[in-house]
C-alpha cells in the first residue's frame, strides 16, 4: 500500500548534530581553566627562571622592562597543576608543575631582551626568540630552539631536539644524548666550532669517533657542540644550510 513519500530527514538530524557540537564545546569551554596572567616590572636586565614539566615554554624578548608571563592548563578544572609565578627585585621564578599525566600547562613569556634565561623542563618544548642575555636551558626530551641570541649558551638534551640561529656569536656549550643539533652560524662569525660525537654523524658525513674542528675567521669566540648518538648539523644560515665541513682528526676516523 503507498502511503506517500517518507519526510526528509536530513535537514533536522543535521540541525541536532549541530546543536550537539555547540553544546559539547561550551561544556569544555566553561571546564577549562581560565589563563593566569602575571605583570612584574623588573627593570632592563632581569633573571628568569622557568621550569615546566609537560607542555611548552615560549619566550620572547622586548622592548622595555616588564616580564609578563601567561600560562594555560589544558586540562580541566580538577586538574592538579599549579603555577606559581613571583618576583623579588629584577629576578623572576616561574613554576609549573602537578601529579598527573594527561594535562600540561602552555607557559608564554615577553621579558626584556637583556634578560638572562635559566630554564629547566622535562617534556616540554622550549622557543626563544629575541633574547640577547645568557640563556641556560635543560631538557630531558623537550625539543629546544634558541633564534637571535648574542650571548653565552648553556644547552642540553637527553633525546630532544637542539635547533640553534644566533644573531652572534659568543662561547657556548650544547649537549644532548641521542638528539639532533643544527647550527646556523650568523653572517661573517668569527668562531671556532667543534663537534664531538660518538656514533652520531657530523654534516651528513660518516661515522666520526671524536673531534672534528671548524674556524670562522679568527675563531675568537668557541661553540663546543657533544653529543652520543645525535647527529650534528652545522653552517651558515640561509635557505639551505651549507655544512662547516670539519675536518675530522685522523685518529679518530672510523674504517667505513
Amino acid at each position: 500500500m503507498d502511503r506517500g513519500p517518507r519526510p526528509y530527514l536530513g535537514r533536522p538530524l543535521t540541525l541536532w548534530r549541530m546543536l550537539m557540537l555547540a553544546f559539547v564545546s561550551l561544556v569544555l569551554l566553561a571546564a577549562a581553566p581560565a589563563p593566569k596572567n602575571w605583570d612584574f616590572k623588573t627593570g632592563p636586565t632581569p633573571k628568569v627562571s622557568v621550569s615546566n614539566v609537560a607542555g611548552s615554554v615560549s619566550i620572547e624578548g622586548t622592548s622595555g622592562d616588564h616580564v609578563m608571563v601567561e600560562a594555560k592548563v589544558i586540562g580541566d578544572e580538577s586538574s592538579p597543576w599549579t603555577v606559581e609565578a613571583h618576583a623579588a627585585g629584577n629576578e623572576v621564578k616561574v613554576r609549573a608543575g602537578d601529579h598527573s599525566n594527561h594535562d600540561h600547562v602552555e607557559l608564554t613569556l615577553k621579558v626584556p631582551e637583556k634578560s638572562a634565561l635559566r630554564l629547566k623542563t622535562v617534556s616540554s618544548s622550549v622557543n626563544v626568540r629575541g633574547v640577547k642575555g645568557s640563556e641556560s636551558i635543560h631538557s630531558v626530551s623537550g625539543a629546544i630552539e634558541v633564534a637571535g641570541t648574542g650571548n653565552e649558551l648553556e644547552l642540553h638534551s637527553v633525546s630532544g631536539q637542539i635547533k640553534v640561529s644566533p644573531s652572534a656569536i659568543d662561547n657556548s656549550n650544547i649537549h644532548t644524548v641521542s638528539g639532533d643539533v643544527q647550527l646556523k652560524l650568523p653572517a661573517s662569525p668569527d668562531v671556532k666550532v667543534r663537534l664531538r660525537t660518538v656514533s652520531g654523524r657530523l654534516n651528513n658525513e660518516g661515522r666520526t669517533l671524536g673531534r672534528s674542528e671548524k674556524v670562522f675567521g679568527k675563531g675568537t669566540k668557541e661553540i663546543d657542540i657533544h653529543t652520543v648518538s645525535g647527529s650534528v648539523r652545522c653552517g651558515l644560515s640561509s635557505s639551505s644550510l651549507r655544512p662547516c665541513s670539519p675536518r675530522p682528526t685522523a685518529a679518530f676516523r672510523l674504517p667505513m
